[in-house]
């Protein structure tokens, strides 16, 4: 190859499946996850991954994997 120019250009074949819609005060993820995360349960939401990570911090083997769910389960009942 001697020399390379790229080309730019606008392509829409339609082959873009992905599409968001997202109103006044949502966000564009949580328009993609279908309205999963509400004000009610991102508390859980955040508790359980929040658990679930310090959780698995501590014990080794099946202990560890024995800590990271109930560090979940508590976060997100929290």
């Amino acid at each position: 190859m001697i020399r390379h120019e790229p080309i730019y250009g606008a392509v829409n074949d339609g082959s873009c499946a992905l599409t968001t819609t997202a109103s006044a005060g949502t966000s564009a993820a949580n328009s993609v996850l279908g309205g999963l995360i509400t004000a009610e349960n991102g508390g859980a939401l955040l508790g359980g991954l929040v658990g679930g990570v310090l959780g698995h911090q501590v014990g080794g083997g099946k202990g560890k994997t024995a800590a990271t769910i109930v560090g979940t389960l508590g976060g997100a009942l929290a």
